[in-house]
């Protein structure tokens, strides 16, 4: 099993513990054009507590086995015939957790709109995580439209 040290566990008050270097990432898209890649690139990064995030690969490595949260957000766009859907994708190959996704319907218009996912896992030193859209249609992956988080909750 592995450690993680942790250099400071901070009091906030009587009732609260702060731990400020606990593994934590922030990023979001950034080139604000429709596309379809897989993995979504997430290379625009707000913050990365312990460097545990890879903007250029758009994974999350697990730096201890622990129970991590993750939460993705995408603006999606489709037409009658597709579908758009993002989930998380463990280790490259599996899927994992639930997934958001979403279709015009038979005869409608184009249709564009928000997808939201969040998941707890249970996940092992090493493990990767990242987010994969899996569609016939595009999304949007701009700044304030594409992002992806995650934390080591415990």
């Amino acid at each position: 099993m592995s450690t993680l040290a942790v250099d400071t566990i901070t009091p906030k008050s009587a009732n609260a513990v702060l731990f400020p270097d606990r593994p934590a990432f922030m990023a979001r898209g950034n080139n604000n054009n429709y596309v379809q890649t897989t993995p979504i690139p997430f290379p625009s990064v707000d913050f990365n507590i312990g460097e545990h995030y890879n903007n250029s690969t758009y994974q999350f490595t697990c730096p201890i086995d622990g129970v991590y949260m993750f939460g993705s957000n995408v603006y999606y766009r489709c037409d009658a015939t597709e579908l758009a859907l993002i989930r998380f994708r463990k280790n490259v190959s599996t899927d994992i957790g639930n997934y958001s996704s979403n279709t015009a319907g038979s005869g409608a218009a184009q249709q564009q709109g928000g997808l939201q996912i969040t998941g707890l896992f249970p996940l092992l030193a090493n493990d990767t995580i990242e987010v994969v859209f899996a569609s016939t249609g595009d999304y949007f992956n701009g700044t304030t439209d594409t992002g992806f988080w995650g934390c080591l909750i415990g």
